[in-house]
């Protein structure tokens, strides 16, 4: 038996999660009309959409000739970026928005390694001036830049 092609495990991850998703928007949420769309309406189309989807890459990839193999996987960059999207979640309600995206910033950059140290902190320093001018004084979003709770 040969070893399945990454179009096809792709193909049938597409389909599962479409397929879940249809089932947990059909057995959770109202659907509504077309005229007046409920809840479940979005998330179900959408994962028909991907189920079907999934389903043409199948059908097409049994008859491809051309294997596509499984690429490696860079795992410093895969935990690296974890790492600073969990740091952000966990920074983000205790420290407020700011201090979370320096924090963001300064791990992520690990990932590849092109950034240095000062890079990264300058970078993250811009960013956290931008997100404060367009979210706080330009938009003037009530959202906690600066907090500090324990």
């Amino acid at each position: 038996m040969k070893k399945p092609s990454a179009n096809t495990i792709s193909a049938v991850l597409a389909i599962t999660i479409g397929a879940f998703v249809v089932f947990y928007g059909f057995s959770t949420y109202r659907l509504g009309a077309i005229q007046r769309m409920g809840p479940g309406m979005v998330p179900v189309i959408f994962g028909a959409i991907l189920a079907i989807l999934g389903a043409i890459l199948l059908t097409t990839e049994q008859f491809n000739r051309v294997r596509t193999e499984l690429p490696v996987v860079a795992w410093r960059p895969l935990i690296w970026v974890l790492a600073a999207v969990l740091a952000f979640a966990l920074a983000l309600p205790i420290f407020g928005v700011v201090p979370a995206t320096v924090l963001l910033i300064l791990i992520s950059s690990r990932a590849d390694g092109a950034l240095s140290i000062l890079q990264a902190l300058g970078l993250a320093a811009v960013m956290a001036c931008l997100i404060w001018l367009v979210f706080g004084l330009a938009l003037n979003l009530p959202i906690p830049f600066l907090t500090w709770r324990l």
